[in-house]
């Protein structure tokens, strides 16, 4: 047996990774988007929307499957869980191994001064309206860091007090040149045969879909909660959500579970989730009573475990 960090026993095999989930994930994703494809390319604008739609909505899981791979839990080893990790990241132009670094240094320091968010959409989202959280999830901020990432670490600019070995620059810098040269063929493609399929297949649905999608996949996470304890489960929040939230997010839902045993595999998590739930700080039934208390209503937690006090 495994103990966590709250000292509750996390059963050894359940840290054993099970490539043929993953797979199986995968193979979802890609007909999803298949699917998605085939609708876009039928002609039909009600169809062309849905599938754009839902495109859209596969790049942003395609994220959320590849957190899985920076954390070594989806298939063996760690070349095979980044040459996975890297294509998943593709069409939202997310460096796999810029996200690995910042996020792992995320999980050392949650709680702390030192801690950063890769996906950082924002500071004091707590202090936001609703609608005016709306539109933020709509914001192309990430793209134009993303943009600033490829100046930097492709061509040089900026400076390199950065905090990334020489191995992980090398990475991220062939992560974005592979990024820029599929996006150069496909608009040489679209380019070529007179269409607009860079457009329709893969631009629009990232940024007026993926974006936004992924944007609300993020905040629930530590929204509303402590910044400053080490408390794994003062800084971050549970939905118990539905089978399938469980499966768009790849187990995001459980988000404090993840924060107490990072290296259980995403699959395993309802199992902690049941050895946790009575310590839960911050906990939302579903994704639509999140939306409405905590970020309508604004009620937080005023108690938490160990005497911490909670954002109100």
């Amino acid at each position: 047996m495994e103990k966590s960090l709250l000292n509750f026993e996390v059963p050894r095999e359940w840290r054993r990774v099970r490539p043929w989930l993953f797979v199986a994930k995968l193979g979802a994703l890609v007909a999803l988007l298949c699917a998605g494809a085939m609708l876009i390319a039928g002609g039909a604008l009600p169809l062309g929307i849905l599938g754009g739609l839902l495109v859209g909505a596969m790049f942003a899981h395609a994220i959320e499957l590849q957190h899985q791979c920076l954390h070594g839990t989806a298939l063996q080893g760690p070349r095979l869980n980044r040459l996975v990790g890297v294509a998943l990241g593709l069409p939202m132009f997310v460096s796999f191994t810029k996200y690995r670094v910042q996020h792992l240094r995320h999980h050392r320091y949650a709680g702390t001064q030192n801690d950063s968010e890769f996906f950082a959409y924002g500071s004091r989202l707590e202090d936001l309206s609703f609608w005016r959280i709306v539109l933020r999830s709509f914001s192309l901020a990430r793209y134009q860091t993303a943009a600033r990432d490829i100046g930097h670490f492709v061509l040089g600019f900026g400076e390199r007090g950065d905090g990334f070995s020489e191995k992980d620059r090398a990475a991220i810098r062939q992560e974005y040149l592979l990024a820029l040269l599929l996006l150069a063929v496909a608009i040489g493609a679209s380019v070529a045969l007179g269409s607009a399929f860079v457009i329709k297949f893969w631009l629009l649905p990232a940024i007026l879909v993926a974006e936004p999608s992924h944007f609300w996949i993020e905040l629930p996470e530590h929204f509303g909660c402590a910044k400053l304890t080490v408390f794994p489960l003062g800084h971050t929040r549970t939905i118990r959500g539905s089978l399938f939230s469980f499966w768009f997010t790849n187990g995001n839902n459980f988000h404090a579970e993840h924060h107490l045993v990072q290296h259980v595999p995403i699959d395993r998590l309802p199992g902690v989730h049941a050895l946790a739930r009575n310590n839960l700080v911050h906990y939302d039934r579903d994704y639509v009573s999140f939306v409405r208390d905590r970020i309508v209503n604004r009620t937080f937690a005023y108690e938490g475990k160990e005497g911490l006090t909670c954002l109100h």
